[in-house]
């Protein structure tokens, strides 16, 4: 299907002395003159007469000149155009949007940090369906980046907060050597675990109310997802995906989701969610400029295992 992540074009060779033959072949006007009848010499004499030069015809001898060929353009004289798309569309829901308990009641005497973390039910987060049976947070990604696309890091930070006891965001797009800050608006401490397959795992303390944070590294891609969590509040988690290249998305609250700026060609994408895991690993997708929405539909028992 075309939709709205070369995410994706040589030049013509001098022509060879065979062609060349035969271009001179094709155009008497290109013969040379002792190759042509009017020129032979039908005397027995040893001297070879020597035309009068004051009885040529100038337009007659322009006329016995080969033409002028142009050079064949080279690869850097061409033009190059990409043209670029998208890839867009919604993740929707098949089947009844199903209720999860709360993650932390405030009523619950028990709960760590009472204080802070009871001001309000946490809910789970796992998986937010609109009314329109959208899913949030999915993520859509390119597994690696377009063939010899380059583009250095944004150098605008991530920053991940503590809010309420929840991370704020629950999922966040990282690109390889962006900064990454982790910051607290809670009166409490917090810690943050990364659980990371390629990069270094790190579990740092968060000081209360610590708005200047603590830097997080993210040197090398991530094959998907990972999760961050704390440990000292146990339901605490989100998901971080980490790339080499800005060709990916999540889902908002109603499932829509969009990747911009696609060198026209054919891809296939990875989409993946926290409670289900990898929803595809190879989505095919063509994009072409003049890209469609693309629907991409999944049962619920996917996501309640």
């Amino acid at each position: 299907m075309a939709v709205a992540s070369c995410l994706l074009a040589g030049c013509g060779e001098p022509a060879s002395d065979e062609q060349a033959t035969s271009v001179a072949d094709a155009d008497p006007a290109a013969k040379s003159p002792a190759d042509s009848p009017e020129t032979t010499d039908t005397s027995t004499s040893d001297e070879t007469p020597v035309a009068d030069s004051d009885t040529t015809d100038p337009a007659a001898a322009a006329d016995t000149q080969p033409e002028a060929v142009a050079p064949a353009a080279t690869p850097a004289e061409k033009a190059v155009v990409s043209e670029t798309g998208s890839f867009f569309g919604k993740v929707v829901l098949d089947g009844a949007r199903p209720d999860l308990p709360v993650l932390a009641k405030a009523d619950d005497e028990a709960l760590k940090d009472k204080e802070v973390c009871g001001m309000a039910d946490i809910p789970d987060d796992s998986l937010m369906v609109s009314d329109s049976n959208g899913i949030a947070n999915v993520f859509l990604y390119l597994r690696r980046a377009p063939k010899g696309y380059q583009q250095e890091p944004p150098a605008d930070p991530v920053v991940l907060d503590q809010k309420g006891c929840v991370f704020t965001p629950h999922v966040a797009l990282i690109q390889t050597g962006q900064p990454v800050i982790v910051k607290s608006s809670d009166g409490v401490q917090h810690n943050v675990h990364t659980f990371p397959a390629r990069n270094q795992g790190v579990n740092v303390l968060i000081k209360p109310n610590d708005q200047e944070g603590v830097p997080l590294e993210y040197p090398r891609a991530e094959s998907e997802p990972i999760q961050v969590k704390c440990d000292i509040h146990a339901w605490m988690a989100s998901y971080h995906l980490v790339l080499d290249h800005p060709f990916m998305a999540v889902t908002d609250k109603d499932g829509n989701f969009r990747i911009d700026g696609l060198p026209s060609g054919d891809y296939e994408f990875r989409v993946w969610h926290e409670r289900a895991g990898l929803l595809e690993r190879e989505f095919a997708v063509t994009v072409t400029g003049a890209d469609e929405a693309a629907e991409l539909t999944y049962g619920v028992d996917l996501f309640l295992k």
